[in-house]
């Protein structure tokens, strides 16, 4: 693989060697999801405490807690982990009111964070066979129940923080195991149940299908691809069609595994804060959840609710998309080019920040709506559906991605998160912000406060949460 740059220097560019790689957190820190054991806000990247006992090989951001990996499978975890509603609460607080944040930082908001810096997550609950058990909750009957049987002593291969709920895939078995806020059935574990405390295997995959390839995490659902068949299955809150089954009522939250109708082998999963993506194995990609449709809802200015999935219309002159990502509410595509050359499209929705760049969109929404129907003026006034783009449109980039493996995989990481999107890859000279203006700049120039921390320290992943990010990075020699 390789990564050409046109003329780009900057900080990061001198040459060095890297170190060991370490956890560094930036952000608002009220949730604990820093690392630092405070609550205080950090611009500057902060080195996480705790015991972090081997190397660091992957880290993870949630909506207000962090996740780490080690080189031996070790998991590590730090911030408010079982609580996604106050999290987001909090975090509102630190931007728009400052003195309510510190008021709630000093009297009472630290007892409530389940661990301010890195705590190693050591029992893993394995369960046995579902058996029919039934449970009434909210007027509705759940139908599984699984009994203990015991802890796993499994190393893990990935973590992934969504809103109050982590996710973890054991290195030998695949199984995946899950840990956090259960209220909606986002731990997949059979029934409600307020909060697992500790990761345990979920319920509802097919017995000779039960091995894990990916899984990603939304606010309140989640959804994973298998090994085996590369079928998809959803789980948690569906009310905006986020589970891809068709329903999207209030009734329709899923306890355990729900099997989601796509046309092919899947490779990969990714999810938004109410929706879902999905990447074959013959390049082509489908979305479902939250305003993903096509069609437009003309009394609320705004796309509607797509509940079964859709496959996302590219160029003709594209090749094949050979990786996707997500964010809380956009999409990152790359697709394959003539040759070994790369590109990178985006579709979703804008931020709040980015409301500006309504007039630069409209080009992008649907032809088919009259400009005398009165419609586009409604529509200026709420800026709903002005924000969003249902079709991919290039991203400008200042530096070619070309690939030289059989997957045709390009060796880079996306991170979206809420307010833009980053790419890393070892052949960078630093890693690229972007967002609506479709131009990647080094990710310094969005926040002076990165250009020392980018200078000393080579990046080997970034990680976006909510209104946090979580680097594994490593200091520089010479």
């Amino acid at each position: 693989m390789a990564l050409r740059t046109r003329g780009l220097a900057t900080a990061a560019t001198r040459a060095a060697t890297p170190k060991r790689t370490g956890v560094y957190c930036r952000g608002v820190g009220i949730n604990g999801a820093l690392g630092t054991g405070n609550l205080e806000d950090s611009e500057k990247p902060l080195r996480a405490k705790g015991d972090l006992k081997e190397r660091i090989v992957k880290v993870a951001a949630g909506y207000g807690h962090s996740g780490a990996l080690d080189a031996k499978g070790g998991a590590y975890l730090f911030g408010r982990t079982h609580d996604a509603t106050l999290a987001v609460r909090l975090g509102r607080y630190a931007k728009s009111s400052p003195l309510m944040a510190w008021t709630m930082r000093h009297f009472g908001a630290e007892k409530s964070v389940d661990a301010p810096q890195p705590r190693e997550v050591v029992s893993f609950k394995v369960f046995g066979e579902p058996i029919e058990h039934e449970v009434e909750e909210s007027s509705r009957k759940i139908g599984v129940k699984a009994p203990f049987e015991g802890f796993s002593t499994e190393s893990m291969r990935d973590i992934v923080c969504g809103a109050g709920v982590t996710a973890f895939i054991s290195s030998t078995t695949d199984t995946l195991f899950m840990l956090g806020s259960n209220m909606y059935g986002q731990c997949a574990i059979g029934m409600p149940d307020a909060y697992l405390w500790e990761p345990r295997t979920t319920v509802g995959l097919p017995a000779n299908d039960d091995a894990v390839a990916s899984v990603a995490l939304g606010f309140r659902h989640g959804v994973l691809a298998t090994k085996g068949t590369g079928k998809v299955y959803t789980w948690g809150k569906g009310q905006r069609g986020q589970l891809g089954n068709g329903l999207r009522g209030l009734e329709d939250d899923a306890f355990t595994m729900q099997p989601v109708n796509l046309p092919g082998r899947v490779v990969k999963v990714v999810a938004g804060m109410n929706s879902c993506g999905a990447l074959l194995e013959d390049g082509r990609v489908f979305v479902w959840g939250k305003m993903q449709s096509l069609e437009i809802d003309t009394a609320k200015h705004q796309y509607e609710d797509q509940i079964l999935p859709r496959e996302v219309t590219f160029k003709d002159d594209l090749g094949p998309i050979v990786d996707l990502w997500a964010g809380q509410q956009s999409f990152v595509a790359m697709a394959k080019g003539e040759g070994a050359k790369h590109t990178l499209h985006q579709w979703g929705m804008l931020s709040d920040q980015e409301k500006s760049s309504a007039e630069a969109v409209r080009a992008q929404l649907d032809p088919h709506i009259p400009e005398d129907s009165g419609f586009w003026q409604t529509v200026e006034k709420n800026n709903a559906l002005a924000r969003t783009v249902v079709h991919p449109v290039q991203v400008l980039a200042p530096f070619e991605l070309v690939s030289d493996n059989e997957d045709g995989k390009v060796d880079v990481e996306v991170s979206v998160g809420h307010e833009g999107f980053v790419i890393v890859g070892k052949d960078l000279p630093t890693p690229f912000r972007w967002d609506w203006s479709l131009r990647p700049v080094p990710l310094h120039l969005h926040a002076t406060a990165l250009d020392e921390f980018l200078g000393s320290h080579s990046v080997v992943s970034i990680a976006q949460g909510w209104q946090h990010t979580v680097l594994l990075a490593a200091e520089k020699e010479g």
